[in-house]
């Protein structure tokens, strides 16, 4: 059994992960998935599209990135609310199987 010393040093080392996760997120990242190698895939928004990119696989690496195109003035099927939902699927279902790790180095 863990003692109350082991679960408050613990806790301080998640808290400091998120911190350190926080500083180096992008202002244009909207949502952030960890592979399960240990990288990332963010998603980003501009105002024609919605992007997810895998840091951890080539650009080469065909199923490395996704976008959605987008009209701002339209609700439903060409929406960016629509445009992020699928974005979010995208991220969600390549960062539970991506086997990328983070670069040494890396600050991500």
């Amino acid at each position: 059994m863990s003692s109350e010393g082991d679960l408050r040093r613990l806790k301080e080392r998640n808290q400091a992960d998120i911190a350190r996760a926080k500083a180096n997120t992008p202002n244009a990242v909207i949502a952030r998935y960890l592979t399960v190698g240990g990288d990332i895939v963010d998603i980003t928004q501009t105002e024609q599209d919605v992007r997810a990119h895998c840091h951890g696989c080539p650009d080469a690496v065909s199923g490395s990135r996704w976008t959605a195109p987008f009209r701002s003035d339209l609700t439903g099927p060409d929406s960016a609310a629509q445009a992020t939902q699928e974005a979010a699927a995208w991220a969600q279902r390549h960062a539970s199987t991506c086997r990328a790790m983070p670069s040494p180095g890396s600050t991500q």
